[in-house]
């Protein structure tokens, strides 16, 4: 019997290794490969959205530098180098890949899936993401910049601030420590304070505060009304009057009728 299973076995053996069962076996972990590209493919782009991607401290490496960084690991082949009378050195990959680098230190690379990486004179670096159509700057003092397809437009400055352009013309700013500030098309601005309070200012000269205990509005004629968290309401006009209401909205002071 035992003599039997060993037979079988080899016979097993001999068929794993025959040429179609090693083909359905490749192109079984090939389909497997190609799932676990797309996976992280859905990752990046999610990742790449025009949007207020993360907040500053939770932003990381930017995931699209990969094509870049595939290049450089695979080391791929040199096909052919030119130097063009101005002194350019053009070097072309087999993969498609072309790469100059001018007398000047500036240097451009094509990428042969359609990105494009250029290094300025100065040290800035534009690199184009050909699929999400994004182009990401870093300027020498650290400072980047990221512009969607979509018309969005962010600035991560080396200080930390976070400056998000929208298409709509509002711009939002991230200070830190939660503090955010919104400036909106028709020109009024939102702030979010650290302890969670709201300042908001409008084009008409109205401001607003709203914290957890109180909210108050402060009118362009000098009037303000605060109503508390327990529903009463003080408004104290610019003459000085002032009307008071309880948490039930009954009158309980009114000067203005003296």
């Amino acid at each position: 019997q035992q003599q039997q299973q060993q037979q079988q076995y080899a016979k097993r053996k001999k068929k794993k290794n025959t040429p179609e069962i090693q083909q359905v076996e490749m192109e079984r972990e090939s389909k497997q490969e190609k799932q676990h590209i797309e996976h992280n493919r859905e990752e990046i782009n999610e990742n790449e959205r025009g949007t207020e991607l993360l907040q500053p401290q939770q932003q990381q490496q930017h995931p699209m530098h990969s094509m870049e960084q595939q290049h450089t690991k695979h080391k791929e082949k040199i096909r052919k180098r030119i130097t063009r009378e101005d002194g350019t050195v053009e070097t072309h990959y087999h993969n498609g890949t072309v790469k100059r680098v001018g007398v000047d230190g500036s240097k451009s690379i094509a990428f042969f899936n359609g990105d494009a990486k250029d290094v300025l004179a100065d040290g800035t670096v534009v690199y184009y993401y050909s699929e999400p159509q994004t182009t990401h700057t870093t300027y020498t003092d650290g400072t980047e910049v990221f512009e969607f397809a979509n018309g969005q437009v962010e600035k991560h400055h080396a200080t930390g601030v976070k400056e998000v352009h929208f298409p709509d013309e509002t711009i939002k700013y991230y200070f830190g420590d939660n503090e955010e500030e919104t400036v909106f098309s028709d020109g009024s601005t939102l702030r979010i304070l650290p302890n969670g309070d709201q300042m908001i200012t409008y084009m008409d000269g109205r401001k607003e505060l709203h914290t957890q205990s109180f909210s108050k509005r402060t009118y362009p004629d000098g009037t303000v009304k605060v109503v508390y968290a327990d529903g009463r309401q003080e408004t104290q006009y610019a003459d000085g009057k002032i009307r008071v209401k309880n948490a039930d909205g009954e009158v309980v002071v009114d000067t203005t009728k003296s």
